[in-house]
């Protein structure tokens, strides 16, 4: 993801802390040292010397090495330490999961599970971390799940998505999605949204991942009070957070709704932050850029543009840097600076035929290039940019844009006095045009072929 994978797993950790705290907090049996370990028993029943071991002892001392096993991730990742914290991790981690299994406590066995995941991630063990996901959703199989276990399936969801595997983290986040619905937590049924449409964005689902950033945004309208002030606090990875708030502002950017766009980036940036999540960063500063751009702000437009690049520069983010350069070039052209505008689309067109699968985005920049060209008087050099987007377009089968680049080449063609040749590019722009159904575009079209004629 680009991210520092160390800081967000000391983020999930310190999390996890709080919500142990918490719930020693509540219940004097956890709050202290365990009764079994302050009377000097053994600190793990050994069940056959002791077959009806105590339910309280065993959630206690589940408990403690559940908090051991955090402590181990935490020291390893603060003191950059070999992997003998990691595998003492594992240990804690493995005995709390068979202590909450001996009480009966399958809440607290899928925290195990899941912190038995984190580990095995870092010492590159998939397979295994993969094993224990599969065995925490077992868990939920008889009986089934309720509405207090909604944060269980986020948590695997959110940790099936770091492996990569989006077909089973999209499956935890609708049952996530399903259980907070119906327990009425409007905050936590958002949160499963945005996770799903962080998978279905990285998968490459564009209109499904729109979808569901929308649905998110819909329920966080509903919630007030503190849950509102803390969006997708559910997730335990800060850039989950980030990436979540991102679809939002997006959303809301592309609906005018600029106040609600900007507190979201800028929250979004916050949490990237957090986690030296440069990439993440970059968006929500493009993001800031291009509000700011939309409201005349062209001093903070530029400040931003050029720190959003610099972080994309660095991890390496060619499509984010391609599409800001795009958005600096309109800018640009708004502004009369031709010549900014046509070296920000030569460079971001650069980039767009660097990466494999952006034809469309390459081809649309192309159009903005004849465009330049042609009212420049740069004539010949319009005439490569819409012709080969033409191809582009008639590649992609694309009726519409390859209508409007023949129209741009009918437009130079005509200007340098080939009236045959633009005639016949603009009566094939208006059949395309009507093939696409842009029927005032086609009439338009007709009628400069028509106008060539005479």
């Amino acid at each position: 993801m680009g991210f520092d994978r160390t800081l967000v797993l000391i983020a999930a950790l310190a999390i996890a802390a709080t919500t142990l705290a918490a719930r020693g907090a509540d219940d004097p049996a956890k709050s202290g040292a365990c009764p079994a370990a302050a009377a000097g028993a053994a600190s793990t029943p050994d069940v056959e010397l002791d077959t009806t071991p105590n339910p309280d002892r065993l959630r206690c001392e589940a408990d403690e090495q559940l908090r051991q096993g955090d402590e181990q991730l935490r020291q390893y990742l603060e003191m950059d330490e070999e992997n003998q914290r990691l595998i003492d991790a594992q240990t804690a981690y493995g005995k709390a999961r068979d202590l909450y299994q001996q009480a009966g406590d399958r809440s607290g066995q899928a925290k195990a599970l899941l912190g038995l995941a984190r580990t095995q991630d870092y010492l590159d063990q998939d397979q295994e971390a993969l094993d224990q996901l599969a065995a925490a959703r077992a868990l939920y199989r008889q009986p089934p799940a309720g509405g207090t276990d909604a944060a269980i399936f986020l948590a695997v969801g959110e940790m099936a998505q770091t492996l990569d595997h989006g077909g089973d983290a999209r499956a935890d986040y609708r049952r996530a999605i399903d259980l907070y619905h119906r327990s009425g937590d409007r905050a936590g049924e958002a949160a499963a949204w945005a996770g799903l449409g962080i998978v279905d964005q990285r998968e490459g689902d564009a209109p499904a991942a729109r979808d569901d950033f929308a649905a998110a945004r819909a329920l966080l309208k509903q919630v007030r009070g503190q849950a509102a002030s803390r969006p997708f606090a559910q997730f335990r990875d800060p850039s989950n957070r980030g990436y979540g708030l991102l679809g939002v502002a997006d959303l809301a950017q592309q609906e005018g709704a600029t106040a609600e766009a900007k507190v979201a980036y800028a929250k979004a940036r916050t949490f990237f932050q957090q986690v030296t999540d440069r990439r993440g960063e970059g968006y929500a500063l493009f993001g800031l850029a291009e509000l700011a751009a939309g409201q005349g702000d062209v001093e903070h437009a530029h400040a931003y543009y050029e720190e959003a690049r610099g972080w994309f520069q660095r991890v390496g983010e060619q499509d984010g840097e391609a599409r800001l350069l795009v958005s600096r070039a309109a800018l640009a052209r708004r502004l009369g600076d031709t010549e900014q505008a046509r070296a920000d689309y030569q460079e971001a067109q650069h980039l767009f035929g660097r990466m494999e699968g952006d034809e469309a985005d390459r081809a649309k920049v192309l159009l903005e290039l004849g465009a330049i060209d042609r009212d420049s008087d740069e004539q010949e050099f319009a005439a490569q940019s819409y012709d080969l987007a033409r191809h582009l377009f008639r590649r992609l089968g694309d009726s519409l844009g390859e209508a409007q680049a023949l129209s741009g080449l009918a437009e130079v063609e005509r200007a340098g006095g080939d009236r045959d040749l633009a005639r016949r590019d603009f009566e094939t722009a208006a059949q395309l045009y009507e093939a696409a159904g842009q029927a005032d575009r086609a009439a338009r079209a007709k009628a400069q072929a028509d106008g060539l004629a005479e």
